[in-house]
């Protein structure tokens, strides 16, 4: 009918109108990174980092990137995850700890390396 039409279009703009506003938000908190002035021994976005699993021993590598961002052929972590979030502003040497499902995780950060 006529009414379901006009239901069904006015529950469409309400979820774009719903998506904008989200998009409005991350735009205004986005900050420009600038990478000259980057501290390259700490982690920040763009960094490839090597960290050692404390407990369990093993080894890992990827990016940190933005959220939604994908590189071919790297592993990325997102800066918004819980583990991208305990890497930022650390150093080498540094431990980063993560509350996940199987418990604390504890990463060893080995290497930072930008570009």
């Amino acid at each position: 009918s006529e009414n379901a039409e006009f239901d069904a279009a006015r529950e469409e703009m309400w979820k774009l109108d719903t998506m904008i506003s989200e998009l409005e938000t991350k735009v205004s908190l986005a900050e420009i990174f600038d990478p000259k002035k980057m501290k390259l021994d700490t982690v920040a976005i763009g960094a490839t980092v090597k960290v050692e699993d404390v407990d369990r021993r093993g080894k890992d590598e990827f990016m940190l990137v933005g959220e939604g961002e994908l590189r071919e052929g790297v592993d990325t972590v997102s800066v918004t995850s819980p583990l991208g979030q305990a890497l930022i502003g650390k150093k080498v040497g540094e431990i980063a700890e993560v509350q996940a499902p199987r418990g604390l995780m504890r990463y060893k950060i080995t290497s930072i390396k930008y570009g």
